[in-house]
């Protein structure tokens, strides 16, 4: 019976059975995984907190048979005060559901999970447009992933982008006006400065970019770009068409 200390967030959680709770994971030291928290829907559960979304926790578990349970919980931070900005909520909601569908079972990815911590702080608090936080994460897991998008040249010919340019869904970055087929979506010359601003931002200093540009047709764009390349659906995506 093997015992380990991660650090985690939960992805998702669904409840199981008459009381427990079923878990997806995002930790630090292992990467994405499921694991069962016993009694946290009784009234007196002392562990409910480790059984909500954006909070972090180190958790206890116990791997019995390949599955893990949750042994002990400490509460280390909580980014739950995003939910009291409605939009900022739906935002995290969507983050959560990419980090599921792109991250593997028991494969570390560092990366990934410090971008997320920053993410929320940031969506937190509150001092950025939560829609160009989040277009600053597209834009960072697409790099982790090894889908970076390049803005300064063509990626068919290698022509500077100066002007206007177009998305391509099959290569997955830009191309000029030449290059463009009949599917390539137009980015204006606005849009083009602005993806470009975002990506060369630390995500500390967004409150500085200002939105000159449609924003939520660019995020439109890079959801259905990270759709395509990880072969994933994020379903809680229409619910931002709604804000």
């Amino acid at each position: 019976m093997e015992e380990i200390k991660v650090r985690a967030i939960v992805l998702k959680a669904l409840d199981y059975k008459e009381k427990d709770k079923l878990l997806e994971l995002f930790s630090l030291e292992n990467g994405k995984l499921t694991v069962s928290l016993k009694g946290v829907r009784s009234p007196k559960a002392k562990l409910k907190f480790a059984g909500e979304p954006l909070n972090l926790v180190e958790y206890t578990l116990v791997n019995r048979n390949g599955k893990y349970t949750v042994t002990g919980a400490s509460f280390i931070s909580s980014f739950f005060t995003i939910a009291q900005n409605y939009s900022n909520f739906l935002i995290s909601c969507v983050v959560l559901e990419i980090l599921n569908k792109v991250t593997v079972s028991n494969e570390p990815n560092s990366e990934l999970f410090v971008l997320a911590l920053k993410v929320f702080n940031e969506l937190q608090q509150n001092e950025s447009s939560g829609f160009v936080v989040l277009t600053k994460f597209y834009l960072e897991v697409l790099k982790i992933l090894g889908f970076a998008i390049k803005f300064d040249n063509c990626l068919n010919c290698s022509k500077e982008l100066s002007l206007d340019a177009y998305f391509s869904f099959d290569y997955g970055s830009l191309v000029c006006e030449n290059c463009k087929s009949f599917y390539d979506v137009l980015i204006t010359k606005n849009g083009l400065n602005f993806l470009k601003d975002i990506n060369s931002c630390a995500l500390e200093n967004l409150s500085e970019i200002n939105i000159m540009t449609d924003i939520k047709s660019l995020i439109n764009i890079l959801n259905k770009n990270l759709e395509m390349r990880c072969f994933i659906s994020i379903k809680s995506f229409a619910q931002l068409s709604l804000l």
